[in-house]
């Protein structure tokens, strides 16, 4: 009986060695750093930052304190952290930054604000290949897609599926960012790995009023081609007639 008790002391301390934690004073003052920020408590984050935690630290998913204050729209919470050196471009285990989860949410002044501070809205996640447009376009936030579109976004940019911002509008219907992502050049003939088309995702989602307009699109695309083909048309034929007599 006293050997088994031995032993099992000995694999305990050996357990407890093998798999150091950090003090618990640390692991708490970190929780409370994420609970302050993720209520929006600017007093209670500047505490805790004059307190020496890590302003980057993350939680096991890779979820930090600025995706957590952007991600509950506390304007004033993301500011501060920034001011104080939070990594802007930092990902979780789900491939999301602070930008793609302000923006999916359409929190239009943290969006703004952390791309005016220096925030790449052209980070594509390694696992999904998603961008920001991606999934703000997923969400249908207009005015979100609108701020990113301007900014620079690339808009035909595709992501693990080989699907758009284009793409991923019309699955869910989303008509206002459907014709905003036409309007500045998004590409209705790309096709996902699948081979789909917009067009075809909206068709087989039913989505009567993005089919619609992704048909209409289409037509007037084959109109100009048709009227370029006929203004050339003159053209082409003078320069066969003018070589056939040399």
């Amino acid at each position: 009986m006293k050997t088994i008790e031995v032993k099992t002391l000995f694999i305990a301390l050996l357990l407890s060695s093998a798999a150091p934690s950090l003090p618990a004073k640390m692991d708490q003052a970190q929780n409370d750093l994420f609970e302050v920020a993720g209520r929006g408590d600017v007093a209670g984050v500047e505490q805790a930052l004059a307190a020496g935690v890590n302003i980057n630290v993350q939680d096991e998913s890779g979820y930090s304190v600025l995706m957590n204050a952007a991600d509950e729209n506390h304007l004033e919470v993301v500011r501060l952290l920034i001011e104080n050196g939070a990594n802007l471009n930092m990902q979780d285990e789900g491939d999301w930054t602070a930008l793609m989860l302000a923006a999916a949410k359409g929190h239009l002044a943290v969006v703004r604000l952390l791309i005016e501070k220096g925030a790449n809205i052209k980070v594509q996640g390694s696992k999904f290949g998603k961008t920001a447009l991606i999934r703000t376009a997923s969400g249908g936030r207009l005015a979100v897609v609108r701020l990113l579109i301007e900014k620079g976004a690339n808009i035909n940019v595709k992501d693990g599926s080989g699907k758009t911002a284009l793409m991923r509008a019309a699955y869910f219907g989303h008509l206002a960012v459907v014709r905003l992502l036409i309007e500045n050049g998004a590409s209705i003939n790309v096709r996902d790995r699948s081979g789909k088309t917009a067009l075809e995702i909206a068709e087989k989602q039913g989505k009567l009023a993005v089919v619609k307009l992704i048909r209409a699109e289409r037509q007037e695309e084959v109109s100009e081609a048709v009227q370029e083909a006929r203004e050339e048309l003159p053209e082409v034929l003078a320069k066969l007639i003018s070589e056939f007599e040399n």
